[in-house]
């Protein structure tokens, strides 16, 4: 009999930590990301990296055959906006993750027009209208990270300067230049 409260005690205590980690482990782990970010660049501000390297990786293992751009976020004082040349015949992608690692919003060069994108980012609940030519992005947390690796030739390691300079034409507003759109008031029941 001893055993047994033994062994249950030990699957009340698996459970309990496994279930702990589930939930607090992706916020953990993005608190940390924009923490280091954020530290180089500041918040609201999109940071063009270094070619990855084993001794420059801050966060996970890049590949070493791309140039990234990253933006940590905070909407906890009105939209941000973001622009980004897309050029014709190349790959380009710009991904959205919110507080819980999630990935909420990809953008690539399938759906963005060539030439370039406008992109308003907004907390979830609180779209207003869009200026002319934007996309309206809903993060479902205030705050998150946008991912950018830079264009590159379709079918070629990349189309970037191969000595790292940073990728041109990519940039998030700083606090002065957010988008003053209205929010759509909270539907209330």
């Amino acid at each position: 009999m001893k055993i047994v409260k033994w062994l249950l005690a030990v699957l009340v205590i698996a459970a309990v930590t496994h279930a702990a980690l589930l939930y607090f482990g992706p916020s953990l782990v993005m608190n940390r990301a924009m923490a280091v970010v954020a530290a180089g660049s500041g918040i609201n501000t999109m940071s063009h990296a270094p070619r990855p390297t084993a001794d420059t990786d801050r966060i996970v293992r890049s590949s070493p055959d791309l140039l990234y751009s990253i933006c940590p976020y905070d909407l906890g004082d009105g939209p941000l906006r973001i622009n980004a040349e897309v050029p014709p015949g190349t790959y380009w992608s710009m991904s959205f993750y919110d507080m819980n690692t999630n990935n909420y919003r990809v953008i690539n060069d399938g759906q963005a027009s060539a030439g370039a994108v406008l992109i308003v980012l907004m907390k979830a609940g609180t779209l207003g209208p869009a200026p002319a030519g934007a996309e309206l992005v809903a993060s479902p947390t205030p705050r998150g990270i946008v991912l950018h690796p830079p264009p590159r030739q379709r079918r070629t390691q990349s189309a970037g300067d191969r000595h790292g300079a940073p990728p041109r034409g990519v940039h998030a507003a700083p606090d002065a230049a957010r988008v003053n759109a209205p929010p759509v008031p909270e539907p209330s029941c």
